[in-house]
């Protein structure tokens, strides 16, 4: 049924987009399509494959056996929800984020009353890392609106997800997602639907090379038992906390004054790591440049650093 259906989507993928479809001119090559993989019958075969690749990736049993204990053993629709982590993070690529959205006179209000009730964190972020606290402030209420939006999704199971669509029953159903996805996006990133698909084949695959090193991460986190990742939920991108750090950066830029591990729900350890993330990252208040290639770090997007800058730069001038 799943190997019909996938027959059935190819066809709908053609007669999605008429230009997609047009026979190329004769001095064109036409690209081979990437190829998806055999379609199993079997429900469990992601679940097996996705074992054996985290096994051969270091992961260690006792950890993979958690993992599938908390989020798989038992749950029926552990595949649906799979899917729904999948598709926002498999098929961002159709989209262009509108980040100019988040500069707004209440948000501006907003971030200078967080600067306020923060002072005493944020003066210390400065004294340490040397990074504005008005950055540090604005790419806060740019990511969670200063702790309000932070996700609902346990992070680890966001990253066993994100390997288990590497699976070609699993990616297969992004794939049934595509044809939608594609005519609603207004401001197309790529062109053609056949050019989407294969894009969204190789983005199965190297979403699932990424969450493993971020599974490790966690595996790291949940052995030193000091803080217990199977309790943090985040975004569906596997990111968490005020600040929105996914584990890989938690562990290597996360900082607190007082405690072992840092507590990014809490507001002091959120800026003070926040500034540590952005010193580390090649920031100084001497250059824009330095300044917007460390928000590319934090985020790979030229317009998400240039609306924090931007709102940065409104309320450093307006010397409030």
């Amino acid at each position: 049924m799943r190997t019909a259906a996938l027959r059935t989507l190819v066809v709908a993928l053609c007669f999605t987009s008429v230009p997609s479809c047009a026979t190329p001119a004769p001095s064109e090559t036409p690209k081979a399509p990437v190829s998806l993989g055999p379609i199993e019958t079997d429900p469990m075969a992601a679940v097996h494959a996705t074992e054996k690749r985290m096994r051969d990736a270091g992961l260690e049993e006792d950890f993979i056996e958690e993992l599938n204990r908390r989020y798989i053993r038992g749950k029926k629709n552990w595949i649906e929800s799979a899917t729904k982590i999948l598709e926002p993070n498999v098929l961002g690529f159709l989209y262009s984020g509108d980040y100019f959205s988040h500069d707004t006179p209440p948000g501006r209000r907003a971030i200078l009353k967080y600067l306020r009730d923060h002072q005493l964190s944020f003066k210390e972020a400065e004294r340490e890392y040397h990074v504005n606290a008005y950055a540090i402030a604005s790419l806060l209420w740019v990511e969670t609106k200063l702790g309000k939006d932070l996700g609902r999704h346990p992070v680890p199971w966001v990253f066993q997800a994100l390997v288990l669509g590497a699976h070609p029953n699993l990616c297969s159903r992004v794939l049934e997602a595509l044809p939608a996805k594609f005519q609603a996006a207004t401001r197309k990133k790529i062109s053609t639907i056949e050019m989407a698909r294969d894009k969204t084949i190789e983005r199965c695959e190297a979403k699932a090379v990424w969450a493993i090193e971020e599974l490790k991460a966690i595996q790291k986190l949940w052995k030193e038992g000091v803080l217990n990742p199977f309790r943090i939920q985040g975004s569906f991108a596997g990111a968490f906390g005020i600040p929105q750090f996914i584990p890989s950066s938690y562990l290597t830029h996360a900082i607190s004054k007082y405690r072992r591990r840092a507590d990014l729900h809490l507001h002091s350890d959120a800026i003070l790591s926040v500034g540590h993330f952005l010193k580390n990252s090649g920031w100084t208040n001497q250059s824009e440049t330095a300044q917007l290639q460390a928000l590319y770090a934090y985020n790979r997007s030229k317009d998400y650093g240039l609306v924090i800058s931007r709102i940065a730069n409104a309320l450093l001038g307006s010397g409030n």
